[in-house]
């Protein structure tokens, strides 16, 4: 006999609100019902004593009627507190208060008339770098989780929030696991069934601020895999046709995908578009795209990148590069790696430095502390990596680059201690004078370098035309190679805080190892800021590249304590908006020469 209690359908009326404005629940007021959904109901909350307003979900009570519901709960809550991405709403507490439990996540306002990506829909067809952009921070997003074994099961524009920017967050991860799948399936075939009687119920997505339980639910079913709609089991594969739908909807400004391709029906769309939807949506897993990093690589070109082509002929022109190791410092602690060097190079103005016993320039601080920068030295190097490294993206087309003017790079990533020493506030996550400054933006990072310069020219310490900024992407790596090949500058685990290591959290700088030019924490610990904006690579040989002249995205670089080791390779590269932080994205300086 089916249980008729696990898939009845609650009422929907405004009284069945489990939570009303004004009340006071536990340690927080309740400002407003944001919305419900499927598996619970979102409120606008402020703690009583610390004034911060948060969003609370309150989780239906038939998700809980289970004999394993606690350490269900605990189990994902856990999960859902480990995804801390700057394009995932982070959860952050859980409890149960006067019967009602619930999960505690950051409050993500909205842009505008924007609340989630669903309001989106309804300005018709995007245009293309509009949706190549939206479609980055999504998968960017969830390729953070699925490295961490997260499964959304539950995508749809209603949960791809807005922030106050316009910029996405993925919200309810790991809801769907604690429902439990059989029970979203038996909820939403019951919805399916009700909504064809139903004119009233088939609206597949309303304003997000106040979209029913029924339309939540009918708009999960609009998003599912085919594997999922037939109950079988669900992958990251699964996560990423639903992202593919949702970007031909887009494009189009069609609800679903028939027998024309997007650039059929909208004319001036590039037909490199048909290709990526159409192997995003594919009916069989295994001719999907097989990760986000891959979908987010196949983007058209048109629309994210430039064309990367004759990668063969130029892997075959690449030779080995010659080096030259020189020892720095009487007590051998730092060594550069000198490369031949073309006779044109200019070096920059030579000018009195300051230096301790290892060879270090040290910077004043306004507090009395120092800042330790490594001399790097002008030479080529090959940048990106060879088509037989192991997983490589396409974007690391290995080509030579020269780096014609010497330059100053920090020794270690700015602490949080020397970033409180300038700007007078700290916004990490992870608290600790010697931890790495994180959850700063790259706009924020020119700020300090900014500053930093005024301070040294007006002290008299800098000499005129030099300034503190961020490395270029190709100094970056230069001077993270050290003189090496190989997929990273050394033994991984002995150089870089890494998530196979890093305990969930960063760590003291230079703890582990220098590379071979003396500076630490180059892999792992935090991503790093670069000046450039993200482009494709010259397919030949370039001299002090510096990036596009504009874009989406600033790269970083480096790898993080939360992400696998393939991202700390020394050839690995990410961009995230210049407005955008994280607790997983921090910076060096550089001490430069300005052009």
């Amino acid at each position: 006999m089916p249980d008729y209690d696990q898939t009845r359908l609650p009422d929907e009326s405004p009284a069945a609100s489990l939570l009303k404005a004004g009340q006071q629940f536990g340690q927080y007021r309740v400002v407003r019902l944001l919305g419900r959904g499927g598996m619970g109901q979102v409120y606008e909350v402020e703690h009583r004593v610390l004034r911060i307003k948060y969003a609370l979900k309150v989780i239906n009570e038939e998700l809980l009627n289970r004999s394993d519901v606690t350490q269900r709960f605990e189990r994902e809550a856990q999960v859902m507190a480990r995804l801390q991405h700057s394009h995932i709403v982070h959860v952050d507490d859980f409890g149960v208060t006067d019967g009602l439990t619930w999960l505690r996540m950051e409050l993500v306002p909205g842009n505008g008339d924007c609340c989630s990506l669903a309001d989106f829909f309804s300005k018709g067809p995007v245009h293309e770098t509009e949706v190549a952009h939206l479609l980055s921070q999504i998968l960017n997003g969830l390729g953070f989780a699925h490295e961490q074994g997260a499964v959304h099961r539950d995508l749809k524009p209603a949960n791809l929030l807005f922030d106050a920017q316009g910029n996405l967050k993925i919200a309810d991860f790991g809801l769907v696991s604690l429902a439990g799948a059989d029970w979203l399936q038996s909820q939403v075939q019951l919805t399916v069934a009700r909504s064809m009687v139903d004119s009233d119920a088939t609206l597949l997505e309303g304003n997000s601020s106040n979209g029913s339980r029924t339309k939540a639910l009918l708009g999960t079913y609009a998003y599912m895999s085919p594997e999922q709609k037939k109950g079988q089991e669900v992958t990251t594969q699964s996560d990423l046709y639903s992202v593919g739908l949702m970007a031909f909807q887009l494009l189009t400004g069609e609800e679903t995908l028939g027998f024309e391709m997007p650039s059929e029906i909208i004319e001036e769309l590039s037909e490199d578009w048909d290709f990526w939807v159409k192997r995003a949506l594919a009916p069989r897993m295994e001719r999907r795209f097989l990760s986000a990093l891959e979908m987010i690589n196949a983007l058209p070109d048109v629309a994210i990148k430039g064309s990367v082509t004759n990668a063969g002929a130029v892997a075959d022109a690449v030779k080995e590069n010659s080096i030259e190791a020189v020892e720095r410092a009487a007590a051998g602690l730092l060594n550069q790696a000198s490369a031949i060097v073309t006779p044109d190079i200019v070096d920059s103005p030579a000018f009195s430095i300051s230096k301790d016993t290892k060879g270090y320039k040290l910077v004043e601080l306004p507090n009395g502390g120092k800042y330790p920068l490594v001399e790097i030295h002008p030479g080529t190097f090959q940048m990106g990596s060879p088509l037989s490294e192991d997983e490589r993206d396409d974007d690391e087309l290995l080509h030579s680059v020269t780096i014609s003017r010497r330059f100053w790079l920090g020794a270690t990533v700015v602490t949080q201690a020397q970033w409180e020493s300038l700007m007078g506030s700290n916004p990490s996550r992870f608290k600790g004078a010697d931890l790495p400054i994180e959850q700063v933006s790259w706009e924020d990072a020119m700020i300090f370098c900014r500053k930093l310069t005024a301070v040294e020219l007006k002290s008299g310490c800098l000499p005129d035309g030099y300034e503190y900024t961020l490395p270029s992407e190709a100094e970056w790596e230069y001077a993270c190679r050290a003189g090496t090949s190989a997929t990273y500058s050394g033994d991984l685990d002995s150089i870089a805080w890494y998530l196979d290591n890093s305990e969930r959290r960063t760590h003291r700088v230079a703890q582990k190892s220098a590379n071979a030019w003396g500076l630490y924490d180059m892999h792992g610990n935090v991503y790093e800021w670069c000046s450039d904006w993200f482009d494709a690579y010259s397919s030949g040989s370039a001299l002090d590249p510096v990036g596009a002249s504009s874009g989406r995205g600033r790269v970083h670089r480096g790898g993080s304590w939360d992400y696998s080791a393939r991202y700390c390779r020394s050839a690995f590269r990410y961009h995230l908006r210049p407005e955008n932080n994280g607790n997983n994205v921090g910076f060096r300086i550089a001490l430069k020469f300005a052009r």
